[in-house]
């Protein structure tokens, strides 16, 4: 998948040279199809890093979790929400045969919440829930 959304970018900008090279002038079309194809290829790379390396970070420091998504070569912007009280709770996903479920990070007395991507086994969320709950004192 790099390779291909390497080649999503390239390939325009290939054609766009060799079009240049016999003679032909340069098009403005060249430049739209490299941005459109370069977005392509950036949104491919993004999902295609986010299945290989991707992973979740939470951090839980007085009344605050930040939450931030780790795509292994970036990371994307820190998400901080406050907590009066905190709460863990399991949101559905996908197929309920397939019982899988997300984390949610939710404020008892307000709107705050922070919605996990990472489908896990209703077993291991249960697990992860009991873990953090005596590891967090809010």
């Amino acid at each position: 998948m790099f390779i291909f959304s390497f080649m999503l970018l390239t390939l325009p900008l290939f054609s766009m040279i060799s079009y240049i090279s016999a003679g032909k002038g340069l098009n403005s079309g060249f430049f739209i199809s490299i941005l459109i194809f370069g977005l392509i290829g950036f949104y491919i790379l993004r999902v295609t890093l986010w299945n290989t390396f991707g992973k979740e970070e939470l951090v839980f420091y007085k009344n605050q979790c930040s939450y931030v998504a780790n795509y292994g070569w970036f990371k994307d912007k820190i998400k901080t929400e406050p907590f009066d009280t905190i709460n863990f709770a399991k949101n559905p996903v996908g197929y309920l045969e397939d019982n899988n479920y997300t984390l949610v990070v939710e404020d008892f007395n307000g709107d705050n919440e922070i919605i996990c991507v990472t489908k896990m086994k209703e077993v291991d969320l249960e697990k992860l829930i009991r873990e953090l709950k005596v590891s967090i004192e809010f």
